[in-house]
């Protein structure tokens, strides 16, 4: 592409790829497929090592997908990267799919009769592993690819009404799941991290959540465990990080550093969920093992809490 008879150069750097992924959140992309897009642009990026993009290159990295993923992963790749040059106006260097003939119907040795399914269940029962169970008959009742399950919904209806005995059975019940992801059977040290501003009611349910905390981590390490009296404890310490606007460093930065220093074996993230529709206020928790993205729900995006950033198992509620 020319411009003022100089050739423009089209390089894809990080900044741009985040820019076209807000654009894509603007567009009411799901979550799922922006972190599609993200990933194979950097692949892409990675590809290209810092020239500048023309239709041969692209073409070529085509080449090097098509040997390496099936036809379907492969159109994946390229929706992402020619979207992304649909919106910097690289018309010139989009390319075309990949034929891919449809099937109709699933093949056979793709399918699992009733027989096999309760088979399955059965077995993660018997090993124990009830999150399998779980998450098989999640499946095979929905239809749902196992992306779209990436965490637990707890809806509890009479969540906002004040009843201590209700609110104890819904505690019992997200500590039953929370020990499903931990491993408890040794001691553990835990970081709990308050997202969230105080000073918005809204927005204050992590910081809340670490205020009412017994916390222990101080106690053990100067007076050990015979001053509380236990044989066995966790080792529990919480924080709250505020927001970018009260402490000008990403919460990330904030955590990394926090967990380089203490070093947790685990870090639960709480924040409050940003939801499309009322009937899911005061009566929806969610629990995911595959971290958070502090201010996400509402376009805010910042670095995530995740164990690839961590180093360490992070759990998001």
């Amino acid at each position: 592409m020319k411009r003022n008879g100089k050739m423009r150069k089209r390089i894809v750097t990080q900044e741009s790829v985040s820019k076209y992924c807000e654009w894509l959140y603007g567009c009411e992309k799901s979550s799922g497929t922006i972190k599609q897009y993200r990933y194979y642009l950097m692949l892409f990026m990675q590809y290209m090592n810092g020239k500048s993009v023309e239709k041969r290159d692209v073409i070529m990295w085509k080449g090097i997908l098509r040997e390496r993923m099936a036809p379907v992963t492969v159109n994946s790749a390229l929706a992402a990267v020619n979207g992304f040059f649909s919106y910097n106006a690289w018309q010139d260097c989009r390319t075309k799919f990949l034929k891919v003939s449809c099937r109709v119907f699933c093949p056979e040795n793709r399918e699992i009769d009733r027989d096999e399914y309760e088979r399955l269940v059965k077995t993660a029962y018997k090993k124990g592993d009830e999150r399998m169970a779980m998450l098989l008959q999640t499946i095979c009742a929905t239809g749902i690819r196992v992306s779209e399950v990436p965490y637990i919904t707890l809806e509890a209806a009479e969540m906002i009404e004040d009843d201590e005995d209700y609110h104890r059975e819904i505690s019992a019940e997200i500590a039953r799941h929370l020990q499903k992801l931990i491993n408890l059977e040794r001691e553990q040290s835990i970081l709990v991290v308050g997202l969230g501003n105080s000073a918005i009611t809204a927005d204050s349910l992590g910081p809340h959540v670490v205020e009412n905390l017994n916390i222990t981590r101080h106690i053990i390490r100067e007076y050990g465990l015979q001053s509380l009296g236990k044989e066995r404890m966790h080792r529990t310490s919480g924080i709250i990080p505020g927001v970018m606007a009260q402490t000008g460093m990403e919460t990330s930065e904030i955590i990394q550093g926090i967990v380089a220093e203490t070093k947790p074996d685990v870090v639960i993230a709480i924040d409050a969920l940003a939801a499309r529709s009322t009937r899911r206020l005061n009566r929806t928790i969610q629990i995911t093992d595959t971290g958070i993205n502090p201010g996400s729900g509402v376009g805010n995006h910042r670095v995530g809490l995740t164990e690839e950033n961590l180093q360490v198992k992070v759990i998001g509620i």
